[in-house]
């Protein structure tokens, strides 16, 4: 099985550097510009198989990605971003307005130590429901042998991979997955191997990483 996790394409609140989580943004002009030059170099790709995270960003990406209007694919909530709570749709400034700044800065220097914000999840969260997903991927006889797609979101991806990482403390493995990146997973039945992680297949000048590390 060879599964390619796809970060969606930009959106108005990265741009706004607001924190994106469950609220519905669709992606801007420039995502989707993203995601069909992403489509026009890796259509030789076939994909058995393609699973999104329920918000339109992602779903959108996975169908410009695989040029495919009428696209089938699986939707799970266990793809999503991770659930800001009362947090969603605030810049920097305006958590720290709350008082709660310090805990935020945890999300980019010290994120397994984030304690969920009010209504929200915490970063441990996203990786326990992260790994049930791939569990029962890698775990579905169907797709042995498979290529699958999986679009979901920044934090997600390398929630869903922690544990596939020498090094799983280190959760960003040094930054963000840019918009519209894939990292490439194999798994041959027993083991899995990472690939590839943020291979780009645009021209990374149009790039955004929203989540400053």
């Amino acid at each position: 099985m060879i599964i390619y996790f796809v970060r969606h394409g930009e959106t108005d609140w990265n741009v706004q550097s607001r924190m994106a989580g469950r609220h519905d943004v669709p992606l801007n002009s420039k995502g989707i510009e993203l995601a069909r030059q992403t489509g026009m170099t890796t259509g030789k790709i076939r994909f058995d198989a393609v699973f999104s995270s329920p918000l339109t960003r992602a779903r959108d990406t996975a169908r410009l990605v695989t040029a495919v209007p009428d696209l089938k694919m699986t939707t799970d909530g266990r793809l999503a971003e991770i659930d800001w709570g009362i947090w969603d749709g605030m810049t920097r400034e305006q958590v720290a307005a709350l008082g709660q700044e310090a805990n935020l800065l945890k999300f980019y220097n010290d994120p397994l130590n984030m304690e969920a914000p009010e209504g929200g999840e915490a970063v441990t969260d996203v990786i326990k429901r992260g790994r049930s997903f791939y569990d029962s991927l890698t775990g579905n006889p169907e797709y042995m042998n498979k290529t699958v797609l999986v679009s979901t979101h920044g934090c997600a991806i390398r929630a869903i991979t922690n544990h596939l990482f020498e090094n799983p403390s280190d959760f960003w493995q040094g930054r963000v997955p840019p918009n519209c990146s894939f990292t490439i997973v194999s798994f041959d039945g027993n083991k899995s191997r990472v690939e590839a992680v943020d291979r780009i297949y645009y021209d990374p000048s149009q790039d955004i990483n929203y989540y400053k590390l």
